[in-house]
């Protein structure tokens, strides 16, 4: 039975109407089936005239949704909050149609997905260009979208995310994925925008689900209630003492629906009353604490391997060498390369989106992006080095491969001028004048370099140290 999707037809009359951006969603929204993960996630929040919040709870149908929403029909309600964890096509189709956002908002938050082949249900890259606005474009929006990426360890690597994936997303987002480590960077994209229903504000925040194996996770997380530490309080959370069922808070990951609803649960009444302040970007403040943990934890998880390598500090999961270390320093080099790009497309779209001073925020962004900077020059030198090193073992086995080569000239030069017809004390004339060419050439190709070799545990030492 097909149903009606209004919302859906729109997409498609804009994307017809030379719109290339809105293909990866019109793609999102048709490449779906029943049996693919389609779960709605939504929390509701409602402001107060008094500056409390009311939240009605989360909301997992799109019935429980409306009811949700509707209570905000209470005239002591000046604005609602709504959060959306893990987009759906359903949840495309409610909040579109019902608010009349533009499909751009949803296209950017999709850019880094992966579509679905519904011929063969696998996962695939979409093909179609994505919108990928620029910052004065954001300007004049009324939304704007985050990304950063949020790193896991997962002992199957890129098999294990991939399962996880695939049994908790509904947007699989892409990662960083590099075999033989357990440490997996995935990206996550918050999006944020603000509009008027009902001569009412309202703000729609999208995020990204934890890629976890069941819900047991973020069933702890409930359970620990205000004692999980989240973005606003990772650096600070040594200054409260660790109870001994608290010692694995370090260890829980927090998604970032979670970390919006505890900022709204800290904020003041009047910070509350300004939530919707036109000169205040919504939700980011929460949303560049994040980025900057996020961004800061996983380049300690990269300098780790970095140094594992420098150090030779190697296992069997990790061997020493050298083509090994030439693939995870050239891997770990890209996933910095990314690292940045992202923290710079981040910090160009607040600056152009802010009309205040951001540099209180984007501090914490100047400083990674110079950690990153004092990085990558010690990471391209490590490349160099490895590049060189690998280049002199091959050139050794060639010279080994040649030096065989030249033991023949001998016997080969002399047989030729013994081939000529003739008696057979010949070969004895052979044998009496190769061998000691054969020897004495084998001694100098082999045994004599005249002084120029190289130390290699000097030169080794040269590289070896930490970052």
């Amino acid at each position: 039975m097909n149903r009606q999707r209004p919302y859906y037809e729109r997409v498609w009359d804009r994307k017809q109407r030379q719109r290339p951006g809105l293909g990866i969603l019109y793609e999102f929204m048709s490449s779906r089936t029943e049996s693919q993960i389609n779960k709605v996630d939504i929390s509701v929040h409602h402001i107060q005239q008094s500056g409390d919040f009311i939240s009605p709870g989360r909301c997992y149908s799109l019935q429980e949704f409306n009811t949700a929403f509707n209570t905000q029909a209470s005239p002591d309600c000046t604005g609602s909050l709504i959060i959306v964890e893990d987009l759906s096509t359903d949840v495309i189709e409610c909040l579109g149609d019902r608010f009349n956002l533009d499909p751009e908002f949803f296209a950017l938050h999709l850019r880094g997905s992966h579509c679905l082949n519904r011929s063969t249900g696998k996962w695939f890259m979409s093909l179609l260009p994505e919108l990928k606005a620029l910052p004065s474009y954001f300007r004049d929006a009324p939304y704007y979208s985050l990304q950063w990426y949020r790193s896991y360890q997962l002992d199957g690597g890129r098999w294990e995310f991939y399962r996880r994936r695939t049994r908790s997303a509904n947007v699989p987002r892409l990662a960083q994925v590099t075999n033989n480590l357990p440490n997996v960077a995935v990206r996550e994209r918050a999006s944020v925008y603000k509009t008027v229903f009902q001569g009412k504000p309202i703000g729609i925040i999208l995020t990204d689900c934890l890629i976890k194996d069941d819900d047991a996770a973020s069933k702890n997380a409930q359970s620990h209630g205000s004692d999980v530490v989240t973005a606003m309080d990772y650096l600070n959370h040594s200054n409260r003492p660790l109870s001994n069922d608290q010692t694995e808070d370090r260890n829980l990951q927090v998604s970032c629906r979670s970390e919006l609803e505890e900022w709204l649960r800290r904020m003041s009444r009047q910070d509350v009353m300004a939530i919707f302040n036109h000169d205040i970007l919504l939700a980011l403040n929460p949303l560049v604490r994040l980025i900057s943990t996020m961004s800061s934890l996983y380049m300690c998880d990269i300098r780790l391997y970095l140094n594992r390598v420098a150090n030779e500090q190697h296992d069997k999961p990790f061997p020493g060498n050298p083509d090994f270390c030439l693939y995870i320093t050239r891997r770990l080099h890209k996933n910095i390369h990314q690292l940045q790009r992202s923290l710079d497309q981040n910090h160009q779209i607040i600056l152009a989106k802010s009309t205040t001073p951001m540099d209180e925020l984007t501090q914490d962004f100047v400083f990674l992006n110079q950690d990153i900077d004092s990085m990558l020059r010690r990471v391209e030198e490590d490349l160099q080095f490895l590049v060189s090193h690998i280049s002199v073992q091959q050139a050794k086995l060639v010279n080994i491969l040649t030096k065989v080569a030249i033991l023949f000239v001998p016997i080969t030069t002399v047989a030729a001028i013994l081939s000529i017809p003739g008696e057979a004390e010949r070969y004895w004339i052979l044998g009496a004048i190769t061998a000691p060419l054969v020897i004495t050439l084998g001694v100098y190709l082999f045994f004599w370099d005249g002084g120029h070799s190289i130390n290699a545990e000097v030169f080794k030492s040269k590289w070896s140290g930490t970052i």
